[in-house]
């Protein structure tokens, strides 16, 4: 890279058109020319339409999308599975729409009845390359679309209830072959009550007895009826003995067995299901004398109740996302092609934070087809990496603080929404200094302050431009 650092365009344009760079560096000397080319005006009283949210720009910076408010219904109109939630009370109909940039003509849609997707900050949705991935809350349900080049969905995989593609035709299968066996049981019980009665009732006309109707049972009084009334071997508990003498008010209590079990916890979605035999199995292969397995039972209840809320791709096979409870937290590597969990941490790990802190373009890669030239992460840049010493300085040394507190803060944005980071150069750390606490490349709330935003070059530390949030503390329309 040239050490020479042009103060103007002109110098600028003439220095990449005299000089010649080292092969593959061009990407990286490209970004010396955005140090004498920066925005010098802001637009102030945009007119928006009204229940429209702007989101973010297009990458090109030319256009912006929006979003509008949705119809809401019932809770009871919102389950799709076993597995869904009960504790949510609003939901909506949600649609993503695949627009051509160029001419803004709609190629396709995709509507989500009665869902709960977290749609602020992009939590409830993820991106990378042509994979579109959207999280129901209430189903707990992530949905894997595939985005076509001529511009169309395609519904590649669901995963919650079912993970794998064939799971759902395998327990068709089954209750298939369960009502069969229901039917046959069923008719095969019906024959055998008629030979029963017909056995019955020549037993009547042998001893010159009519037999037992219903009507005449109904006539019985009950005290009467307790000698031969037994429940049936499904409701008994296994350590009641049964006799004519028995209490009518003790075989009673175990009529309501069969309701009393079907008001408990709902059935364990396919993606639970292996989250708990993951840790179950780690637990159980600790080798500390059963210490993690006693542990394991004892936040057992805690681990069931976990919630999947927010997710990211890291590749175009696994996906990362957020189980939350209260008081806890994990994050899940899943496999989605192998349907497995690769690896799973709480949201203290220092494993995981070490590994989130030395590849973390991994977490927060480009969601783009683009190359991406500006992206300033922890594992690339010194400057980056510098300012999240500080933060962990602050929180281990706060009254509250330590270095859990610590660990928990870093780890807080994750996952991370790849599709709402702003590609802008002078988000490059490497080049300007800025004050992330009012502005970041992140789609992040921030506070709005009086003053303007200052940029400064990292280089020499001269104010290279500003941005100016209201029209009070501004005089004209440009910058300085």
């Amino acid at each position: 890279m040239s050490f020479y650092k042009p103060k103007n365009s002109v110098q600028a344009l003439l220095e990449r058109e005299i000089h010649s760079f080292k092969p593959n560096t061009n990407h990286a000397n490209n970004r010396q020319f955005y140090t004498t080319l920066f925005p010098n005006e802001t637009i102030f009283v945009v007119k928006v339409p009204n229940f429209i949210n702007l989101r973010r720009f297009t990458p090109d910076g030319k256009m912006i999308l929006a979003s509008s408010i949705h119809s809401l219904c019932s809770p009871e109109e919102a389950r799709k599975y076993p597995c869904s939630l009960d504790s949510l009370s609003k939901f909506e109909d949600v649609t993503f729409y695949l627009i051509e940039i160029e001419t803004g003509q709609i190629c396709d849609k995709i509507t989500f009845e009665n869902e709960c997707i977290y749609l602020s900050h992009h939590y409830g949705v993820a991106l990378i390359g042509n994979l579109f991935s959207v999280l129901s809350v209430q189903n707990q349900t992530i949905h894997i679309l595939h985005i076509r080049e001529d511009g169309h969905f395609v519904d590649e995989r669901s995963i919650g209830w079912f993970n794998l593609e064939d799971d759902e035709l395998v327990m068709a299968r089954y209750r298939e072959f369960n009502d069969q066996f229901e039917a046959r049981r069923q008719k095969e019980g019906n024959s055998y009550k008629k030979r029963k009665l017909s056995h019955e009732s020549s037993i009547y006309e042998e001893i010159m007895l009519p037999p037992l109707t219903s009507s005449s049972y109904e006539s019985i009084s009950l005290i009467d009826r307790m000698d031969f009334e037994v429940p049936s071997a499904r409701l008994m508990s296994p350590t009641l003995h049964i006799s004519t003498q028995t209490n009518l008010e003790t075989i009673q209590k175990f009529t309501n067995i069969e309701d009393d079990a079907s008001k408990g916890l709902p059935p364990y979605s396919g993606i639970k299901q292996k989250l708990l035999a993951y840790l179950y199995k780690k637990a159980y292969n600790a080798n500390d004398g059963g210490s993690a397995l006693r542990h394991f039972y004892q936040i057992f209840e805690q681990l069931s109740s976990l919630v999947m809320w927010r997710l990211q791709f890291i590749d175009e096979f696994r996906l990362l996302h957020a189980e939350n409870a209260i008081n806890t937290a994990f994050f899940v590597i899943y496999n989605y092609q192998k349907s497995e969990i690769e690896s799973v941490y709480d949201n203290a790990s220092e494993e995981f934070l070490d590994a989130f802190e030395k590849s973390s373009e991994t977490f927060q890669q480009i969601a783009f087809n683009e190359p991406f030239l500006f992206n300033s992460t922890y594992s690339n840049n010194l400057y980056a990496r510098e300012n999240l010493r500080k933060h962990q300085y602050a929180v281990r040394y706060a009254r509250n603080g330590g270095p859990t507190q610590a660990i928990k803060r870093v780890l807080a944005c994750l996952p991370f929404s790849s599709q709402s980071r702003s590609e802008s150069p002078y988000f490059d750390q490497s080049l300007f200094i800025y004050d992330e606490k009012i502005i970041s490349a992140c789609d992040r709330p921030k506070p709005c302050q009086d003053g303007p935003i200052k940029f400064h070059s990292r280089a020499t530390g001269e104010l290279k431009f500003q941005i100016h949030l209201t029209q009070s503390n501004r005089s004209g329309n440009r910058s300085k």
